[in-house]
C-alpha cells in the first residue's frame, strides 16, 4: 500500500501511552521556518479576538491544529473545521474526565500551554476520540494501509482551525470569513510539519473548493471500468472520486490529493458499506490514478 520500504521504526505502532511518542515540534526548511508552538499562540491570540465578537466560537474552547501523531502520519485527511463535540456536548461544555482537548481553562495555571496544548492533539485518539465521526474516517484510512489509532495516519482542517456551534454548514457567510481567514495558512503550516506524509484525503466537497481556491489545484474525475456494474453504481453516485497534486510551499513537497464525496447527514461516506469503502485504493487503481501510495 504505502510506497517505499519503511524502516522498522517508521512502521512501528505509536505508544497509546504516550503522546509524545509522536516526536516533538520540528522546523521545517523554507522561507517561513513554522514551530507548532508559535503556530499554537498565533492563533491562540486570534480565537481570543473572535471569541468576543459574535462569531459562534465554542465556549472555552482552543485552537485545534491537528488530530492525532502528525510526526508519524503518512496519510492526512482532511475536513473544514473541528466540530462543536470536541468541547462541549448537550449538557454543555465537557467536564475534565471526558475533555478530548485542552480547553481554554485548563491553559490558564499552565506553565507551557502551548506544549500541553499540542500533547493533548496528538494523544487525540488514546483519549477520548469523538467516535462517530472518526470511525468513519478510519475506515478510509485503513483501506490505504494507514490508522488514525495507531497513529500512522492524523486529521486536520482546512477551513478554519476554531470549532463553531453551530458547525460549518450552520454559518453565515460574514461568520465563515472571520473564522476562516487564517485557515488555509494554518493548513499549510501543519501540512509542513508533517514530514512523513505522502497523501492527503478531502473528505467532502467544501474541503476541495478550498484547494481550489487557496492552492490552483486542478482536480480530475476518477472514471474507472468498475463505474458501469450494477453493484458500483450507488457507489458511484455516492463518492465523487477526483484526484490532484499538490507541491507545497513551504516545505517544497509533492503530496498525493484524493477528494472522497460527499457527507450524508454530517458523516463521511456515510452511504457507503465498510466493504466498498475498502475497494477504494481498487477502484483508483482501475482508474489509472497511482497517487505515489497504491
Amino acid at each position: 500500500m504505502l510506497n517505499a520500504v519503511q524502516s522498522e521504526n517508521e512502521a512501528q505502532v505509536v505508544s497509546q501511552s504516550s503522546p509524545l511518542a509522536c516526536g516533538s515540534d520540528r522546523r521545517v526548511e523554507g522561507d517561513r521556518p513554522v514551530i507548532l508552538e508559535d503556530l499554537f499562540s498565533r492563533r491562540a491570540g486570534e480565537l481570543a479576538q473572535l471569541s468576543s465578537n459574535g462569531n459562534a466560537i465554542c465556549p472555552d474552547s482552543t485552537p485545534v491544529l491537528f488530530f492525532g501523531c502528525l510526526e508519524q502520519a503518512r496519510i492526512l485527511t482532511v475536513g473544514l473545521n473541528p466540530s462543536s463535540r470536541e468541547f462541549s456536548s448537550k449538557n454543555g461544555v465537557l467536564q475534565p474526565g471526558e475533555r478530548r482537548f485542552a480547553h481554554a481553562s485548563d491553559l490558564q495555571s499552565c506553565a507551557d500551554p502551548a506544549a500541553h496544548a499540542l500533547d493533548a492533539m496528538r494523544s487525540y485518539f488514546q483519549t477520548n476520540p469523538f467516535e462517530k465521526w472518526f470511525r468513519r474516517v478510519e475506515r478510509l484510512t485503513n483501506a490505504f494501509g494507514a490508522s488514525l489509532w495507531e497513529g500512522t495516519a492524523a486529521h486536520t482542517d482546512i477551513g478554519s482551525c476554531f470549532a463553531t456551534d453551530p458547525t460549518w454548514s450552520g454559518l453565515n457567510a460574514k461568520q465563515k470569513a472571520r473564522v476562516s481567514a487564517s485557515g488555509f495558512e494554518t493548513f499549510a503550516e501543519v501540512v509542513a510539519q508533517a514530514p512523513l506524509a505522502e497523501l492527503l484525503i478531502l473528505i467532502g466537497g467544501g474541503a476541495r473548493d478550498s484547494m481550489i481556491e487557496n492552492a490552483g489545484l486542478t482536480f480530475r474525475n476518477i472514471r474507472t471500468p468498475l463505474d458501469d456494474e450494477p453493484n458500483f453504481r450507488h457507489l458511484r453516485r455516492c463518492t465523487v472520486l477526483s484526484a490532484g497534486e499538490w507541491q507545497t510551499a513551504w516545505s517544497g513537497k509533492t503530496l498525493s490529493v484524493l477528494v472522497v464525496n460527499p457527507y450524508l447527514n454530517g458523516t463521511p461516506c456515510a452511504p457507503l458499506t465498510s466493504d466498498e469503502i475498502a475497494k477504494l485504493p481498487t477502484l483508483l487503481r482501475a482508474g489509472g490514478w497511482i497517487g505515489g501510495i497504491l
